[in-house]
């Protein structure tokens, strides 16, 4: 039920999912409260508002990194959403291939590769 519901979070078309999401599907652990929350502020940051614009992908995962660093949400966490966000982001910067970066866009994502960076090392650690 917690795979479902975070998987259906904000699918507010009823879209079908690529792949039936279960805890053994996922092959992991999750903690729905985390998910929620990391879904929650990427949606409503990255909306356009009547009171503000819509933030950049890099940006909107920056502030994802200062929740960890705040203690509102578990490292683990966030260090599955952004991979998976970087991962697109990526693919979709190397198809444009305009180098349309802007500054503030690569400091950062300086941030959150440090993190994931941090998070992978304290994995590797753990697991030795």
């Amino acid at each position: 039920m917690e795979s479902y519901l975070a998987g259906h979070h904000h699918n507010y078309d009823n879209e079908p999912l690529r792949y039936p999401l279960t805890t053994d599907t996922l092959h992991i652990s999750i903690d729905l409260a985390d998910m929620l929350h990391i879904a929650d502020v990427m949606q409503a940051l990255s909306a356009k508002r009547f009171y503000k614009g819509a933030f950049r992908l890099p940006k909107i995962m920056r502030i994802v990194v200062e929740h960890v660093q705040d203690k509102k949400i578990k490292a683990m966490s966030a260090y599955i959403v952004l991979t998976n966000q970087l991962q697109k982001y990526d693919a979709a910067t190397h198809n444009i291939g305009d180098g349309s970066a802007h500054d503030e866009d690569e400091a950062n994502l300086r941030i959150v590769r440090d993190f994931l960076a941090q998070v992978a090392e304290r994995v590797d650690m753990k697991a030795a």
